[in-house]
Formats: C-alpha cells, sequence, structure tokens
C-alpha cells in the first residue's frame, strides 16, 4: 500500500488521535489525584483544628 493512500494517512490520524486523548485522559486523572489530595490533607488539617479547639475548651474549662 502507498504511504500517500487516504487509508494510510487515516491510521496515522486515528493513532495520533488516540495519543492525544491518552494524554488528555492521564493529564485528566492526575488532576483528579491531586483534588483527592488536596481534600485529604484539608480534612486532615480541619480535624486538626478541631482537635485542638476541643482540647483548648478542656484546658480552660
Amino acid at each position: 500500500m502507498a504511504w500517500d493512500s487516504p487509508y494510510i494517512w487515516g491510521i496515522h490520524f486515528f493513532v495520533d488521535q488516540g495519543e492525544w486523548l491518552a494524554i488528555k485522559a492521564s493529564s485528566i486523572f492526575k488532576l483528579l489525584i491531586s483534588i483527592q489530595q488536596s481534600l485529604k490533607q484539608k480534612q486532615i488539617v480541619m480535624a486538626g483544628s478541631k482537635l485542638e479547639s476541643e482540647y483548648s475548651k478542656e484546658l480552660n474549662s
């Protein structure tokens, strides 16, 4: 098959699109993971400050 046939160009285009989609999917996945991690850190900080306020209430009473 000649390289200038539309069939070959179609395959190349499809592969390029597939790679692009894979890159996009992985970047979205990384973004979701980073959001999840930052939410966990915020939850830990919030829990820590809650414990701190409870502890200071206990000390002050």
